[in-house]
């Protein structure tokens, strides 16, 4: 028997099995919630950053990306906002519409595209200005182009949906696009953790403290001691690193929620992005909406 059969059969069920039913709504839901978020984040200092009168108007914006020096890579950064920052409000306006649409699960493959579309287009006028969760973000859009489109939220299943079976390649592609958003959080997280293990703030605490006296998080600033800061800095290391295993084993899964949770509070606590928390969030649900059947699954075709 080849000893290498049993880890390529293993790994082609991971990520091609068709007994596989895919929450898609779920998981659409918390993308749209995520995206949404995203987008009104943007839309509230849109025009007042990035607008032909902004802070980084487009003349601004093109010399801080490199403009016309060699090997800062600014002739791969194109948006449509360079040349008309009037379109921002609208595209942003359009990005909450997308978002809605993804959420209910209406129209959610163009909805997610154009998502994607303007999110790239604000990152590539503004890359300072990117959130923290919004890296994470796009891939996943993009990866739920791969899901099946079922019916809208809340609406129930007609006859026919519910009787039709996708074909095998639909069924495995759905597959690989649910496997990679679920690979990708975890080692969004590892990154996570292992680029905290490298910061000395993090082992003395220094850097949580830090981040407490400039007020970043919902903590008052005199809880900035440097006690607190170090049991913290040890507890937001330790729950990431718990996360990282419990994940990884089936029966623990439902305690890596609980420490998926303990980490979005502290990270409120500590840096008070509510806009990252969310994001997390709405990317984490693959982790928790894996549904296994001993029959091929009926998928939406």
């Amino acid at each position: 028997m080849n000893p290498l059969s049993v880890p390529v059969a293993e790994w082609n069920r991971f990520w091609f099995r068709t007994d596989f039913k895919i929450h898609h709504q779920a998981i659409r839901l918390g993308l749209g919630i995520a995206a949404l978020a995203t987008f009104i984040s943007h839309l509230l200092f849109a025009d007042d950053w990035l607008g032909n009168e902004g802070w980084l108007n487009p003349t601004a914006g093109l010399y801080l990306v490199g403009q016309g020096i060699e090997g800062t890579g600014a002739e791969f950064r194109w948006s449509l906002f360079y040349t008309y920052p009037t379109l921002l409000i609208p595209a942003c306006w359009i990005g909450i519409v997308a978002s809605v649409a993804i959420g209910l699960s209406a129209a959610p493959r163009v909805a997610a595209a154009v998502a994607v579309a303007i999110l790239v287009m604000l990152h590539h006028r503004a890359p300072l200005l990117i959130g923290r969760g919004e890296p994470l973000l796009v891939p996943f859009l993009l990866y739920s182009l791969m899901l099946p489109v079922g019916a809208v939220l809340f609406q129930s299943k007609t006859k026919s949906s519910e009787q039709s079976v996708a074909p095998t390649w639909k069924s495995e592609l759905a597959t690989v696009g649910f496997r990679l958003m679920q690979v990708h959080f975890v080692i969004w997280i590892l990154f996570s953790v292992t680029s905290m293990l490298g910061n000395e703030g993090w082992w003395t605490g220094e850097a949580v403290r830090q981040l407490l006296v400039d007020g970043q998080g919902w903590l008052p600033v005199s809880a900035a001691t440097v006690t607190l800061a170090e049991y913290l800095a040890h507890a937001v290391v330790l729950v990431q690193l718990a996360f990282l295993f419990a994940i990884m084993l089936p029966p623990f899964r439902s305690v890596g929620l609980v420490l998926l949770s303990l980490f979005l509070i502290a990270a409120l606590l500590v840096i008070g992005d509510w806009q990252y928390v969310i994001i997390l969030a709405g990317t984490s649900i693959p982790l928790w909406s894996e549904c296994r059947s001993s029959t091929p699954a009926v998928l939406p075709v």
